[in-house]
């Protein structure tokens, strides 16, 4: 954990539904509906999906030879420094 690897959302159906429904919660000043249609992925941000955040989880650690499988229409993302040696 925290060595610039991927991290996932173990979850599917319940998260992807919260950040697909949360724009219509009313109170997004700063959703931008061409953010989602423009070829843009939906991006979580720490003031409206924090609870999402905290639940994603670092793929355990690799080998050379070793391959790791995730669907992009999962929530995941890339740590924002790589440690890894």
């Amino acid at each position: 954990a925290g060595n610039g690897s991927l991290r996932v959302l173990p979850l599917l159906k319940q998260p992807m539904a919260f950040l697909m429904l949360r724009p219509f919660l009313g109170d997004l000043e700063e959703w931008n509906m061409t953010e989602v249609f423009g070829g843009y992925g939906l991006k979580l941000k720490q003031k409206y999906h924090e609870l999402l955040m905290q639940c994603m989880v670092p793929i355990p650690s690799t080998q050379p030879g070793d391959i790791v499988f995730w669907h992009c229409d999962t929530i995941h993302a890339v740590e924002k420094k790589n440690k890894s040696s």
